[in-house]
């Protein structure tokens, strides 16, 4: 085998345990742990160029991905739905863990998936802290809702929710800016997506945290990566309406706050955005627009130190 031609090795991955297929090896099932990852690395010791492949499954593949990368050991995540259409492209309906691994390598050797960007160990906490954030975001506006009908002791008790729920929130926000700020990696980084008008500090840190790949990968790859790509649906005179759809949830929905703020105090943007909404586009197409073009210069900001903003 060339050494520039990787073994796709699939993983299909589950709570317990990963069943595993290696090209010209017996199929191996290990537990979803770090003593079944060490029995993992060790039987690919000797495999040539391997590229780990698995499926996001609910997150129970972050284990994996994380000791690979840590190991220096190249490892893709894909879209299950990818894996699954492309056995049905081949008439393959039978589904069990052996079979998905060994379609996750079928598949890997076909589409070739990149494989993950190694993040800042910083960025690593960094993305934690912020999970914990939105999981106060949410309660907040989960009790606010919750208050428009509330009454009585309902009322009281969900009252002294939101306070103390804010209470932590202004902490946790608190600790990520100190976080970001004894980082020097990601402090300049912050520093440099802040430099354009509407991204404000938590799109910074959501992009540093769930977008390694900013600045290394092409414009359209990382437009892509955040989901803000219109994707054609036509046939022959037939041209179906356009959708963004896939890409990392947690970087669009921010990216779509920033862009609402950007359209309205970002004089270029906003003059951009004016201008699709007197060619007829509507307000979600032209603020998708606006995602799209915020990502693109941002993604320039990080990749070449010498690129300014008009």
């Amino acid at each position: 085998m060339n050494r520039n031609t990787p073994t796709h090795i699939g993983i299909d991955v589950s709570k317990a345990r990963l069943d595993v297929h290696i090209p010209g090896q017996a199929h191996l099932q290990v537990a979803n742990s770090a003593r079944g990852l060490d029995d993992l690395f060790t039987a690919i010791a000797g495999v040539e160029a391997p590229h780990l492949v698995c499926e996001s499954t609910a997150g129970y593949q972050k284990l994996l991905a994380a000791t690979a990368l840590q190991r220096g050991i190249p490892v893709s995540v894909v879209m299950p739905a990818r894996v699954r259409y492309f056995a049905l492209s081949g008439g393959i309906l039978a589904k069990t863990d052996r079979i998905d691994a060994r379609l996750i390598a079928s598949y890997a050797d076909t589409h070739r998936p990149p494989a993950l960007v190694a993040p800042d160990p910083a960025a690593v906490v960094l993305r934690q802290m912020l999970e914990a954030r939105r999981v106060l975001v949410d309660l907040i506006t989960d009790t606010g809702n919750r208050l428009e009908l509330a009454e009585g002791f309902l009322r009281k008790t969900l009252t002294k929710l939101r306070r103390a729920t804010q209470r932590l929130l202004d902490q946790a926000d608190a600790g990520i800016a100190a976080h970001v700020a004894a980082s020097p990696v990601l402090a300049a980084k912050s520093a440099r997506l802040r430099q354009l008008k509407g991204a404000g500090p938590v799109l910074a840190h959501t992009l540093l945290a769930y977008l390694p790949e900013l600045g290394i990968l092409p414009d359209k790859t990382v437009a892509c990566l955040a989901g803000v790509v219109p994707h054609p649906k036509d046939s022959g005179t037939t041209c179906g309406k356009r959708k963004i759809q896939a890409g990392r949830g947690a970087v669009r929905k921010v990216l779509y706050m920033a862009a609402v703020s950007a359209s309205h105090s970002n004089t270029v943007l906003k003059a951009f955005y004016q201008r699709l909404l007197q060619a007829g586009k509507p307000a979600k197409v032209a603020l998708t627009a606006v995602m799209r073009k915020m990502i693109t210069i941002l993604n320039k900001l990080l990749a070449d130190p010498d690129f300014t903003l008009a």
